[in-house]
């Protein structure tokens, strides 16, 4: 495979990828405003989807939140 080539076919995957994450997140929007849909949930996975490393980010500070509430939560119980 040539490095033309290549560069072809990352570019036709860049352009699948919007295409498949543009629905997905407005999707995510309706979710918000109607319960049956889980909103967040898509509208995380179009962030992932369109950009990978700032979604990463997000995901680990969700992550850290999440651990230092539920570890405060717990020392509160004891």
């Amino acid at each position: 495979m040539s490095h033309s080539n290549l560069r072809e076919d990352i570019r036709q995957f860049q352009k699948r990828k919007i295409r498949f994450a543009i629905p997905i997140l407005i999707l995510g929007l309706l979710g918000l405003v109607l319960p049956v849909i889980p909103g967040v949930a898509l509208i995380m996975l179009a962030i992932l989807l369109l950009f990978p490393m700032q979604g990463r980010r997000l995901i680990d500070r969700i992550r850290k939140y999440v651990k230092k509430t539920l570890g405060k939560r717990e020392t509160r119980r004891a």
